[in-house]
C-alpha cells in the first residue's frame, strides 16, 4: 500500500514536505493592539507557522518560558515596557533566541536580529520570520 501524501510529509522531495518544513517554525508573537494581534497571529498560522499571541511584556516572557520556540516576534512598546526589555528577559531563559522587532517608529537596536516597519505584509512578515528561525 502506498503512503498518502500526509504521510511523507517530513519526507524531501515528497508534495508535503515544504509545508512540514514550516509547521515546525514555533514563534510568540507580542502585540498589545488585540485586533493587530489576532489578525497576525491568524495569518501567520495560515501561512503554516505555530504561532502563540500576547499582549504585554508579562504575558510574552510567561509564553516564552512555557514552550519551545524558535523566534520571538515583538512591537517595541508594550503596556508594561519594551520589546526590548522583553528580549533581554527571554534570551536570559533562551540564550540565543532569535529576536524580530515590528514597529510603527522603528529605531536600529542590536538587541533585535530584524526590524520591520508596521505597516508589514504577512506573507513578507512569514518569510522573514522563516529566515531568521534557519539563521
Amino acid at each position: 500500500m502506498e503512503p498518502d501524501d500526509d504521510d511523507k510529509a517530513g519526507v524531501p522531495g515528497s508534495p508535503n514536505h515544504d509545508d512540514a518544513q514550516r509547521a515546525r517554525v514555533r514563534v510568540v508573537f507580542v502585540e498589545d493592539l488585540a485586533p493587530l494581534r489576532r489578525l497576525v497571529v491568524s495569518a501567520l498560522a495560515y501561512e503554516g507557522i505555530d504561532v502563540r499571541g500576547a499582549g504585554s511584556l508579562s504575558e510574552g516572557l510567561a509564553a516564552v518560558v512555557a514552550g519551545e520556540l524558535d523566534v520571538l516576534v515583538t512591537d517595541h512598546y508594550l503596556p508594561d515596557g519594551t520589546g526590548r526589555e522583553l528580549v533581554e528577559h527571554a534570551r536570559r531563559v533562551r540564550p540565543g533566541l532569535k529576536a524580530m522587532c515590528v514597529s510603527g517608529s522603528p529605531q536600529t537596536d542590536p538587541v533585535f536580529d530584524r526590524i520591520i516597519e508596521k505597516p508589514f505584509d504577512v506573507e513578507v512578515l512569514a518569510a522573514e520570520i522563516r529566515a531568521l528561525a534557519k539563521r
